[in-house]
């Protein structure tokens, strides 16, 4: 059977390649596999369905999905929005599960999300007089 066709461009494979090959495998080499196992046997335990804490985060929040994400989807990810009042959401196009992002211009949104995000964690802890 030959290999699915990809929507990925050339550079985007070939960044993928060396990611597979530098950090991935390593982990896979270094992992707890009985750890891992667990976590293969109750998937559902760590799935974003639960709610992390036991009542709202009123802090700032950055909730960051990929559109194209084959491994945890990123709708689950909207449910969260009302646990976090103060979160941004975004689903960047062209985005799957891995990181870091492929084209530079991901790269700068994702930059200027997080920067957004640093801010508000600022003003949080440092209120403006």
């Amino acid at each position: 059977m030959p290999p699915a066709p990809t929507l990925r461009r050339p550079s985007e494979e070939a960044a993928l390649a060396e990611k597979e090959r530098t950090l991935v495998q390593p982990a896979l080499q270094a992992c707890d596999t009985a750890f891992l196992d667990a976590i293969r046997n109750d998937p559902y335990r760590y799935s974003l369905s639960q709610v992390p804490e036991q009542r709202p985060f009123s802090g700032p929040t950055l909730i960051v999905t990929g559109r194209q994400d084959t491994v945890t989807g990123y709708r689950d990810s909207w449910t969260l929005l009302d646990h976090y009042p103060r979160a941004s959401f975004a689903v960047l196009d062209q985005a799957g599960h891995e990181w870091p992002l492929p084209e530079a211009r991901q790269q700068h949104l994702f930059a200027a999300l997080v920067s957004d995000w640093l801010d508000r964690v600022e003003q949080e802890l440092i209120p403006v007089s």
